[in-house]
């Protein structure tokens, strides 16, 4: 829990250098200790599309996911998007 706590920190001070989405995502996903699969598996899409994701490479990643995403990591959704 003192890692997504810290994390939680780093995110809100971040706002000051842009943090995107995809770097939130690996912060949170990352002091949880879920890898990229387990998250996958837990949101029903690819470990491919997950690394795409944290790359910021989602032109066409439908907001729906990103709820997803929220909901396997235990956080609120405003918490990594945008």
């Amino acid at each position: 829990m003192k890692n997504y706590d810290r994390a939680t920190s780093e995110i809100k001070h971040a706002a000051a250098r842009n943090m995107t989405t995809g770097e939130k995502i690996i912060k949170i996903r990352e002091s949880k200790d879920v890898s990229q699969a387990e998250l996958a598996r837990r949101c029903g899409v690819r470990p491919s599309h997950i690394m795409k994701i944290e790359k910021s490479h989602y032109k066409n990643c439908r907001v729906e996911t990103f709820r997803k995403i929220a909901d396997a990591l235990g956080v609120s959704f405003s918490e990594i998007y945008p």
